[in-house]
């Protein structure tokens, strides 16, 4: 059960910077989806060259490569 917590947790700090960019390009900036998402796994190479539209996607672009290295 402990096992099971520990994998569940890595993994939802792993998408939550994933849906903190989907947040914050497709429903705050009203970036179309697909364009959101390309983006936001880009996100986790450190290839988001853009200055961040709102703090939504500034936090998911700090904390992708992070969650990658953990």
């Amino acid at each position: 059960m402990k096992k099971w917590l520990a994998q569940s947790r890595k993994f939802i700090l792993f998408l939550l910077p994933l849906a903190f960019g989907l947040i914050g390009l497709a429903g705050v900036a009203g970036e179309p989806f697909l364009n959101s998402l390309y983006q936001c796994i880009g996100m986790y190479l450190m290839d988001y060259g853009d200055t961040p539209p709102n703090l939504w996607v500034e936090i998911a672009r700090w904390t992708a490569p992070l969650a990658t290295a953990s």
